[in-house]
């Protein structure tokens, strides 16, 4: 089954399309795998309370991983929407994964101080 015919795409939000085009844009002008998407790229998809959902939902279904850090995120493709098997499934996990908290941001390891 293609991912366009699947019972998670079938329930995503507008916003939340828009953010995987997004996603998958970026993965691939900056050459595959992963990609940093930087707060304000995500702000063309809408304010944070459309995104950061989005986000959410997207790796809720199995479309993305995320990685977030302060002013932007690490995404990357993903495949687990393929063992969601109905579309209440799906909307089940998406609602789940729009309301849970946000993902904690990660702060980068800070350089370890140099004693004499």
């Amino acid at each position: 089954m293609d991912r366009e015919h699947s019972p998670a795409y079938g329930i995503l939000r507008a916003s939340a399309r828009h953010v995987l085009r997004l996603v998958e844009s970026e993965i691939a002008q900056q050459g595959g795998g992963s990609a940093v998407i930087w707060n304000d790229m995500l702000e063309h998809c809408g304010s944070r309370r459309v995104y950061l959902p989005a986000l959410c939902e997207l790796a809720g279904l199995g479309f993305i991983t995320v990685e977030r850090y302060p002013k932007k995120h690490l995404c990357g493709l993903a495949d687990g929407w393929r063992q969601i098997g109905s579309m209440r499934e799906a909307a089940l996990i998406a609602a789940r994964a729009r309301s849970q908290p946000k993902q904690p941001v990660m702060m980068p390891p800070q350089p370890a101080s140099v004693s004499a």
